[in-house]
């Protein structure tokens, strides 16, 4: 089982906590009083106005929920590279999540090459969202409806990390709240590039915090 433990938010901290982490039993992930955020560098959070809009508190429960079934259930080896102690708390993940916008997308070409391409996303719920124009992702999509994505920030044993696996569906156009989302996000909308917007519903969701 995850390590339980109960936590105390540090002053000035935004962030709602779902259920998981404000119910009497304390959170099931391990954290740490008090914690501090420390952005990628202060020049670039400083220059990128875009960092501010906020990740849902609905969303990152939802994330947190996949995560401690996918450790529970984990048996391919990874939570031992990601241990859950290190796992992501509710207010480690929001902030990561609020503080990128480009994630590695693999797909998987029709002749069982891997591709990874950088894409820009957003997240809504438990689905990871890209937008794409007729590229080779789309069409690997077609033959092969699966994808991994990964966030990654950092090197050596101060990184931080999420990897999303699970199915990917394919919708030629997106509702106003998924738009309205990406233009806060993003600072547009993606207009008439966007011919397609891939839903990534992960089955696995690993995180990493040191």
């Amino acid at each position: 089982m995850l390590k339980r433990h109960s936590r105390t938010l540090a002053q000035g901290t935004h962030h709602s906590l779902p259920h998981c982490c404000s119910s009497l039993g304390g959170c099931r992930y391990a954290h740490t009083a008090g914690h501090t955020f420390t952005p990628r560098s202060a020049a670039s959070h400083v220059a990128d106005k875009r960092a501010t809009p906020k990740v849902a508190a609905e969303t990152i429960a939802a994330l947190l929920e996949l995560q401690e079934s996918t450790y529970l259930g984990d048996r391919s080896g990874l939570s031992r590279s990601w241990p859950p102690e290190h796992a992501m708390d509710a207010v480690q993940l929001a902030r990561f999540l609020e503080g990128h916008r480009l994630c590695l997308l693999a797909t998987t070409s029709p002749r069982g090459e891997p591709q990874i391409r950088p894409v820009r996303f957003t997240v809504d719920g438990h689905a990871f969202w890209i937008v794409s124009g007729p590229s080779e992702r789309v069409r690997n999509l077609a033959q092969n409806p699966h994808g991994s994505l990964a966030v990654l920030e950092g090197e050596g044993p101060t990184h931080r990390f999420l990897l999303a696996e699970g199915a990917l569906v394919t919708h030629s156009s997106a509702s106003h709240h998924l738009r309205r989302l990406w233009r806060t996000r993003h600072g547009g909308d993606p207009g008439s590039f966007a011919t397609a917007w891939l839903e990534l519903t992960p089955s696995r969701l690993f995180t990493y915090h040191p």
